[in-house]
């Protein structure tokens, strides 16, 4: 069966509401960035975890780090390699996490503005593709 096709209109409107494909996918990842490096407390950790509070990461990696940062978002730091040791508890042993821990990261501010964008997009589902995490 031919999919029908999109008109230019379409695709002009789709873009003006929002975050869509790769950019949705960079907001993602700076605001993961942020909640690795640029919350330095628990507090600020706390206050991006709840603005996140029932989101769905459109990539299903972002949701498995996430997931994991939030399960240790108690401690004083997190390090990449205490999120590894989670994650690969959790059966994500393969994840490059380096993308998440970078030198100079979005500020708490920063991303608390990034999930206000996030959440005023249309839905994740705005035709990127899924892949799935397979558990090895």
């Amino acid at each position: 069966m031919e999919r029908p096709r999109q008109t230019l209109g379409e695709d002009i409107r789709q873009s003006q509401t929002g975050l869509v494909g790769a950019d949705r996918l960079a907001v993602e990842l700076a605001v993961l960035r942020a909640l690795c490096g640029g919350a330095r407390t628990t507090q600020q950790r706390l206050a991006l975890h709840e603005s996140l509070a029932g989101y769905r990461f459109s990539e299903p990696e972002h949701q498995v780090v996430f997931e994991s940062l939030c399960a240790l978002s108690g401690r004083k730091e997190i390090s990449a390699a205490v999120l590894a040791v989670h994650l690969n508890n959790r059966g994500f042993p393969d994840l490059d996490l380096e993308k998440y821990f970078v030198a100079a990261p979005p500020s708490v501010e920063q991303a608390l503005a990034r999930v206000e964008e996030l959440r005023s997009a249309p839905n994740a589902d705005d035709g990127v593709a899924r892949k799935r995490l397979s558990r090895s």
